[in-house]
């Protein structure tokens, strides 16, 4: 989603009959977010990812088939994913981040938090 100036908000648009909405606002959620997509470790068993506003760790779903949870920890808003899932939101964030629109905008905001 674009906000006014360089911000602009990554949004999770999850299907399903109740078919949450999950933004990720501000350039530091923004960046450790696609730190937490790129760095936690899905072949390993029990893997835990632990940053300053998210959380996450692989595990074994109802089922038996493995997966990843994630929390946000400002307000304690808790997704379960099927792995499958959550490589597909990786792959989407890798290919959103390749984009010329987004990758401008976020140089121009890692300019503004001093990361460049």
């Amino acid at each position: 989603m674009r906000e006014e100036g360089n911000e602009f908000s990554p949004r999770l648009q999850f299907p399903g009959t109740l078919a949450p909405h999950y933004p990720v606002c501000g350039y530091p959620r923004i960046a450790e977010f696609r730190r937490l997509l790129e760095e936690l470790d899905l072949a390993r068993f029990l893997c835990q990812w632990q940053g300053y506003y998210f959380y996450a760790h692989t595990a074994v779903l109802e089922n038996e088939e493995r997966g990843v949870f994630f929390l946000a920890r400002e307000n304690g808003i808790t997704f379960r994913f099927p792995m499958e899932h959550w490589q597909s939101i990786r792959n989407l964030f890798r290919r959103a981040w390749q984009a010329p629109e987004v990758i401008h905008t976020w140089e121009a905001q890692a300019l503004e938090y001093g990361e460049l």
